[in-house]
C-alpha cells in the first residue's frame, strides 16, 4: 500500500482499523434514540426574593428577614427542613450613570415538593409571605423510578439503531456479524412550569416527566 506524505495508510472509505486488533475491518456505524415517560412524584420549586439598601449589610438584612418569613410559610406547609436548600445567593453594587445607588441581594432556595396537589397553594404561601421570584418549578421523579424508565429508553434506543443498521445492511447486500463498539449519550428532560404571582390557588399541572438517550453502535458487516 502506497504511503501519502503524513505516512500514514490511506484507508477505504467504509472501514475503519483498530490498532488493537491490527486489521482492517468493514464496520457501519448508526445511531438509536429511545424516550421513555413517567409519572413525577415531586416537584422542586425554585423560590427568590430580592432586596436593596444603601448599604451592603442593611441590603443582606433586609434580605435575610423576608427570606425568615418565606421559609417560615414553607415550615407551615408541612415541608422538612432537609427538602430546603439554598439554590443561588448574590450581592452585588447598583449604579446609575456611574454612580453607586446602593446594594442588592438576591437569594434563591430550592423546595423539594412530595405532595403535587399542593404546590399551587405553596406558590400562594410564599408569595403571601414575601418572595418576590419564583424562578421556576421542575417535575422530576426518585432515582428508583428514573432508573427504571431509564432502561426503559435505553432498551428502545438499542433496537431502533438495529433496526436501522439492518436495514442498511440489507440494502448494501451485506450481513451484520457483531458489534465492535457502542457509546451513549442521555438527557433527562423535566417537566418546567413557569407561574404568576396568584390571586387564587394556582393552578399547577404537571404532565409527564420524559427520559431520552442516544446511542451510537459501530456493527462488523461482511
Amino acid at each position: 500500500m502506497a504511503l501519502p506524505a503524513g505516512g500514514a495508510p490511506l484507508l477505504p472509505a467504509g472501514r475503519a482499523f483498530s490498532g488493537s486488533l491490527g486489521f482492517l475491518s468493514d464496520t457501519l456505524t448508526v445511531t438509536g434514540t429511545g424516550t421513555a415517560e413517567l409519572d413525577p412524584d415531586r416537584a422542586k420549586l425554585i423560590v427568590g426574593v430580592e432586596t436593596i439598601a444603601d448599604t451592603a449589610s442593611e441590603a443582606i438584612k433586609k434580605n435575610a428577614e423576608k427570606m425568615d418569613k418565606v421559609l417560615e410559610a414553607i415550615e407551615r406547609m408541612g415541608v422538612p427542613e432537609k427538602d430546603v436548600r439554598t439554590s443561588h445567593f448574590d450581592l452585588y453594587p447598583v449604579y446609575e450613570k456611574q454612580t453607586l445607588k446602593g446594594y442588592r441581594v438576591t437569594n434563591s432556595i430550592e423546595v423539594t415538593v412530595l405532595d403535587l396537589d399542593r404546590i399551587g397553594e405553596l406558590v400562594d404561601e410564599v408569595v403571601r409571605a414575601g418572595a418576590d421570584r419564583i424562578n421556576g418549578i421542575y417535575f422530576t421523579a426518585s432515582d428508583e423510578k428514573l432508573r427504571e424508565v431509564r432502561a426503559q429508553a435505553y432498551e428502545r434506543a438499542v433496537e431502533e439503531a438495529r433496526s436501522k443498521a439492518e436495514a442498511i445492511a440489507k440494502a448494501m447486500g451485506v450481513e451484520i456479524k457483531g458489534v465492535v463498539h457502542v457509546a451513549e449519550s442521555g438527557a433527562y428532560v423535566p417537566k418546567y412550569v413557569a407561574v404568576e404571582t396568584p390571586s387564587r390557588t394556582t393552578p399547577i399541572i404537571p404532565g409527564k416527566v420524559r427520559v431520552s438517550v442516544t446511542i451510537q453502535a459501530i456493527y462488523l458487516i461482511g
